[in-house]
């Protein structure tokens, strides 16, 4: 069941991302500038979500239900970002353009900071999904860590693509973009209510026993951690910064791909948001 919650988490995040890219292309008059924008700030405030939320999840009482918690404030920006983008755009046409018409440096620099603000604190939120789901899944069921984590992150993948498929070939067509985005909106209610639901229904059933059980483990697996001597100790931090670095160069390789990807195929398809 968690797995097909996040599969539909993974739907409304590129459903978000790929509306986003024709939202801001017209605030900063460019599509291919608005899908760079569009990654840039959505993955890293991702990064960011991932990297606050995993330095705190140990000490959560119960991720899960932070969980739910945040894929409802991402459906609750998803639902008032039509109104406020319209706000936005209004204000810096009207007023905050027309004083920088002299310095087009500033008015470029301003157009992109706008743009970033309007969707950065929802990919915050988005980031913060997968280490807080993955945290509670491993809390109750911890025995298989490597299959429980790639199953999240294949069924969160293939929710997103068929997420940016339904937007970008049929949604729009159907309910333009604030209803497409209410159908985005409408997914994380969904799957934040069902979480909540399911936390609720096993908080009934768990036996107090198990909890102790569960926290004797993770006290012993700190023990161990700690017994191991120092220059051991070194030698695995290092080994963790090479992997990283690794990982690193990885989406850096992944996403020049994706973006001369898009590029190319625009010229084929002749649509930047079909080849997106």
């Amino acid at each position: 069941m968690l797995y097909a919650l996040f599969f539909l988490s993974g739907a409304a995040g590129l459903i978000y991302e790929s509306i986003w890219t024709r939202y801001l292309a017209l605030l900063v008059g460019h599509s291919a500038y608005a899908q760079i924008l569009v990654l840039t700030i959505f993955l890293g405030g991702m990064a960011v979500g991932s990297f606050l939320v995993g330095r705190y999840s140990e000490r959560l009482r119960n991720p899960l239900i932070l969980y739910a918690v945040v894929e409802a404030a991402v459906g609750l920006l998803g639902l008032l970002f039509h109104p406020t983008f319209r706000a936005v755009s209004a204000a810096a046409y009207d007023s905050i353009f027309p004083a920088l018409v002299s310095s087009p440096g500033a008015q470029s620099a301003v157009k992109w900071l706008l743009a970033a603000s309007l969707i950065l604190p929802q990919s915050i939120l988005l980031g913060a999904t997968f280490p807080l789901i993955s945290a509670g899944i491993l809390r109750r069921w911890g025995s298989r860590p490597g299959s429980i984590l790639s199953w999240l992150y294949a069924s969160n993948s293939l929710g997103a693509a068929v997420g940016v498929l339904l937007a970008g070939f049929y949604l729009v067509s159907r309910f333009d973009f604030p209803g497409t985005l209410a159908f985005a909106a409408a997914l994380n209610f969904a799957v934040a209510t069902t979480t909540f639901a399911l936390v609720r229904g096993w908080a009934r059933s768990f036996a107090p026993g198990e909890a102790a059980a569960s926290e004797r483990n993770a006290s012993a697996e700190s023990a161990a951690v700690g017994r191991v001597n120092p220059r051991m100790q070194r030698t695995l931090r290092t080994q963790r910064r090479l992997l990283l670095g690794a990982a690193f160069g990885t989406a850096v390789a992944s996403f020049a791909y994706e973006i001369a990807w898009i590029r190319m195929l625009s010229l084929v398809l002749g649509s930047a948001t079909h080849s997106f």
